[in-house]
């Protein structure tokens, strides 16, 4: 993060997968905290994440299926699929 300091565009891949939730939050703080003026680009499988964002782009199988703001989009395709904890690894 340290080489994107000054950026107008952070883009991240899953910036915190293998984090539990509790440091999950404290990276996305500390991240839109150090590029409040930047455009923050994430790919994330977490859910819980998408009200973080000004806006989502949903993609499945390559393609945007959906797009617009977090709680438009959350009612809608999120909803359908599994919640994190009820999937089983």
């Amino acid at each position: 993060m340290l080489a994107a300091h000054g950026s107008a565009l952070v883009l991240l891949d899953e910036p915190t997968a293998s984090l539990d939730s509790a440091t999950e939050a404290l990276v996305y703080d500390s991240l839109f905290a150090a590029f409040a003026d930047a455009c923050v680009i994430s790919s994330v499988h977490r859910l819980h994440l998408l009200p973080r964002f000004d806006g989502v782009i949903w993609m499945e199988a390559g393609r945007i299926v959906a797009h617009g703001a977090p709680a438009i989009i959350g009612t809608g395709f999120a909803a359908a699929l599994p919640r994190e904890a009820d999937i089983v690894s």
